[in-house]
């Protein structure tokens, strides 16, 4: 029994590790942190990629070269100073306190995770290390981390009385002699073990970078940033804090609004409250609403009801792309939250409040019916709430989707596996969503509906029997996401009004259900574009790119008749408030964890201090934005470190850049963006700040 156990893992145990106690310290340390990364939602191995190799591996490694590390400081301590003296109590001393400050600092990045899902970036550490003192650290650590506390205090006195008795048994622990296992090939079978090591990290390494996706691709680099080990996480944002922008804990706690207002403190329930509805249409460009093309309406139902409601004339999405722009229609939430993009995760630590939270206590049914992929930048993670009772889109759905070449990047990712599915036929979407709201109005229930069209989104792809009223419309010669030959821009133009024309079409479709049910009058309908579309102007063509006029500048109707007065309303206004705008409506108070306003509001900001935020982060742009007064944009292109300066009343094509002649507005309006983005960046990276308060206000000018 004892020769099997020698050959079949002592013999293993001892090419691993120069000790016993070492090698089972490395098996049980990696088992163990294996076991912790799973015990938050959305860890790292629900992440795509290979992670179930490479986790482990990466865990087995670190601890492979601390034990030895930390074995070889005890040996040299003990043969450097043979004989008890004072600079053999002094190296063990140093060594001691080298080690235990590692292993607290270790266990604190533990704590940290599985409080927020994420381990401690080098800023954070130095944030609590510097108010480690202050009372309101003392307090809030008190109240809301109780527990971890008391494990941390009792963990750390455990670890330091024992922490000596077990680096003398790391230092003094022997194998057992085996006539097998000579020194020799124990040194050969401890380097092939290291060789191995290494081979199999950077194997799976160079699979994960030859992946063709480039949302796996940002889903695990953000994984492995801030959710594989704390080691890993000091040591990555060390590096990026050195290299890339600085995030500084730059936000004033006395502008910000505690966790402990609720939702529920908030919500009043009213005896019949009416049903809401939202519809978001891929590349709505403001302009489209009463647009007349070739002696013909392009959205005739949208029209109706602009007439019969609030047509905001100004009305601007956040972001230019979806994935940055759609969350913030029922978060009233900013875009902004890294230096890099961001992909939605389900162990995200951030607040974050949802139209349908609010709603759900109140007796609605609530529902999401998307023909768009909402698997795209992981929206369906933002999107994820118990609150949510149905959740259809093109990647849940059994539906036939469509995929078009021609939009190349998310071509790329369903051919790479990345996403399951294109999208759906928004005929289709809007008979699922009919039938839900049919079934709502015999139940007699309120209901939240969030619904989004894709005919609109280039290559502007329908189905064949789709009227197509506006021609010459066929796009049979190259045409790419971000490029077609400018001469082919009316046929390209008229490929996207009939899109908008079948978006519409099935606009009037729920209209019409909702009138011939009799809700229609107890239902506040917004129809709004997620982002806009550009054909050359402003320099930009499709959208995804730069905050150029025609790619933010979107269609915003609201209609109910009950509650609405038609009106045309040009005050600046952003996705951000739609929200709270329709909370307003239903006499319920903004929820403190929104950043938009109720632009209905007779205290709303004047139109000469209103400040609108966009911003951009993708492979085609990175730009941050201001709109001031409806009238002057300030936009930062991040990419070409330059500010430009537009007055869209004297130059709607922003092709003057007014940065030197405005020298005074510039200045404030810069001043503004950059207090804007650092509060932002800092509320999403301190703990300290996203744990204790909603996100901040927006600035105003000063």
């Amino acid at each position: 029994m004892r020769d099997d156990f020698q050959r079949w893992i002592g013999l293993p145990l001892r090419g691993l590790a120069p000790n016993r106690i070492a090698a089972w310290t490395i098996i049980l340390a990696t088992a163990l942190e294996t076991v912790l990364l799973t015990l938050v939602p959305g860890h790292i191995f629900e992440c795509p990629g290979p992670t179930r190799i490479q986790v482990p591996l990466y865990l087995f490694g670190f601890w492979y070269v601390t034990v030895w590390a930390v074995w070889w400081l005890t040996a040299a301590v003990s043969r450097r100073t043979a004989e008890p003296s004072l600079l053999r109590k002094i190296a063990s001393t140093v060594l001691y306190v080298a080690v235990l400050g590692g292993l607290l600092l270790h266990a604190a990045g533990w704590a940290m995770y599985l409080s927020t899902g994420q381990f401690g970036t080098v800023d954070a550490l130095e944030f609590m290390l510097r108010n480690s003192g202050e009372s309101w650290m003392v307090e809030y650590l008190w109240q809301s981390e109780k527990w971890y506390v008391f494990g941390a205090v009792a963990s750390t006195a455990a670890v330091a009385l024992l922490l000596p008795y077990y680096l003398r048994r790391l230092r003094d622990g022997r194998w057992n002699e085996s006539r097998s296992l000579t020194p020799r090939r124990t040194r050969l079978l401890r380097l092939s073990a290291c060789l191995l090591l290494v081979i199999a990290w950077s194997t799976v390494g160079e699979v994960r970078r030859a992946d063709s996706s480039v949302i796996r691709r940002g889903q695990w680099n953000d994984a492995l940033q801030r959710r594989l080990s704390p080691a890993v996480s000091l040591a990555l944002s060390t590096v990026r804090r050195t290299l890339s922008e600085p995030i500084e804990p730059a936000l004033d706690e006395r502008r910000l609004t505690p966790r402990t207002v609720t939702a529920a403190s908030v919500a009043v329930a009213t005896p019949k409250p009416a049903s809401v509805i939202f519809v978001a249409i891929e590349s709505l460009r403001h302009d489209v609403v009463n647009l007349l093309h070739q002696d013909r309406e392009v959205t005739p139902n949208l029209n109706r009801l602009a007439k019969q409601g609030v047509h905001f004339t100004r009305a601007y999405t956040q972001s230019t792309h979806s994935d940055y722009a759609d969350v913030c229609i029922v978060s009233s939430l900013y875009p902004l939250r890294k230096t890099r993009h961001h992909y939605y995760s389900a162990n995200d630590p951030w607040p974050k409040t949802l139209v349908y939270d609010l709603l759900k206590p109140l007796g609605y049914s609530t529902a999401i019916f998307s023909s768009q992929n909402e698997k795209w930048g992981c929206m369906d993670q933002f999107f994820a709430s118990p609150n949510l009772d149905v959740y259809h889109d093109a990647e849940q759905g059994a539906a036939h989707t469509r995929i078009d070449m021609r939009d190349s990047g998310f071509a790329r990712e369903v051919a790479s596996g990345a996403l399951r599915s294109g999208t759906l036929d928004d005929s289709y979407t809007t008979d699922r969503a009919i039938e839900w709201i049919e079934s709502q109005v015999r139940a007699d229930r309120p209901f939240f509906l969030n619904m989004n069209f894709q005919s609109s989104h280039f290559p502007y792809t329908m189905a064949p029997d789709v009227p197509r009223p506006f021609q010459p419309a066929d796009m049979d010669f190259d045409a790419g996401f971000l490029y077609y030959p400018q001469e082919k821009i009316p046929v390209v133009r008229n490929a996207y009004y009939n899109a908008v024309h079948e978006c519409d079409r099935q606009l009037g479709r729920l209209v019409d259900t909702l009138a011939k049910s009799g809700a229609l009058d107890d239902t506040i309908l917004v129809v709004m574009g997620e982002n806009g579309e550009s054909f050359y102007e402003n320099g930009v063509v499709s959208h995804a790119g730069r905050p150029a006029e025609p790619t933010i500048h979107v269609a915003l109707v609201m209609h109910s008749p009950r509650l609405l007065k038609p009106q045309v309303e040009d005050y600046p206004t952003e996705l951000v408030d739609v929200a709270p705008t329709v909370l307003s409506l239903l006499q319920q108070p903004s929820h403190p964890n929104f950043q938009g306003r109720n632009v209905c509001a007779e205290d709303r900001p004047a139109v000469e201090d209103r400040l609108l935020f966009f911003h951009v982060e993708n492979p085609v742009a990175r730009c941050d934005a201001l709109l001031y007064q409806g009238r002057w944009k300030l936009i930062r292109d991040r990419n070409r470190n330059v500010d430009e300066l537009f007055d869209l009343s004297n130059d709607p094509t922003e092709s003057r850049n007014l940065l030197a002649a405005e020298t005074k507005l510039a200045a404030k309006l810069s001043a503004a963006l950059t207090e804007w983005r650092r509060g932002q960046l800092a509320y999403y990276h301190y703990p300290q700040y996203f744990l204790r308060y909603y996100p901040p206000p927006p600035p105003i000018v000063q």
